[in-house]
């Protein structure tokens, strides 16, 4: 085999295996929240994967301002990561969408959320791609340092070939995936907690 289809042919072997990374993006990581305030019954007649989900809980009349850690920037010939500022937006994306707290507008929050993203665990390379994110919240009243509620979730998602033929992508919609379900349940959790 001559020199150049051979190079070609190691490239496009190992750029589908690994590849460039890409940050895990912030609309990729919210989860499918239907709103808390209003959410109707389904109709009979409505197809099933048109219904509106049940409310998670009645929406609080209390403002929150969303904080994060513990993410890290995305190297070129790394791993996708997730960064403080994507899984922020996502978080407060997620709050927004879930009607659970009022927007913040103009004035100091009621509540403060802390988001600490611990641990991401994602494989060197693989076609089948599980990764696995370790998330601590916790919630304090504005003004004090006693949390109200903490918790630690843990998430996974697995990406395949069928998702993503190159590596990295792979790796990216397995990160984004699993912090999405993270925060839906931290978000669905949130919602139990009596304020």
């Amino acid at each position: 085999m001559p020199r150049a289809p051979r190079l070609a042919a190691i490239l496009s072997v190992t750029l589908a295996v690994h590849g460039c990374a890409f940050a895990a993006k912030p609309i990729g990581m919210v989860p499918p929240l239907q709103a808390l305030a209003g959410a109707s019954l389904p109709s009979v007649s409505a197809p099933r994967a048109l219904a509106a989900p049940r409310p998670l809980a009645a929406p609080r009349a209390a403002t929150i301002n969303v904080k994060t850690a513990g993410g890290a920037a995305t190297r070129l010939w790394g791993k996708s990561q997730i960064s403080n500022d994507a899984l922020a937006e996502a978080v407060q994306t997620a709050l927004v969408d879930s009607q659970l707290f009022l927007p913040l507008v103009d004035r100091a929050a009621d509540y403060q959320l802390v988001v600490a993203l611990e641990e991401v665990e994602q494989p060197d390379w693989g076609v089948v791609t599980t990764v696995r994110v370790s998330t601590r919240w916790s919630l304090t009243l504005t003004g004090t340092t006693q949390p109200l509620w903490t918790d630690t979730i843990s998430a996974q998602h697995t990406a395949t070939l069928l998702d993503a033929v190159i590596g990295t992508r792979r790796c990216r919609l397995a990160t984004e995936g699993a912090a999405r379900e993270a925060i839906r349940v931290g978000v669905e959790r949130l919602s139990r907690v009596p304020l």
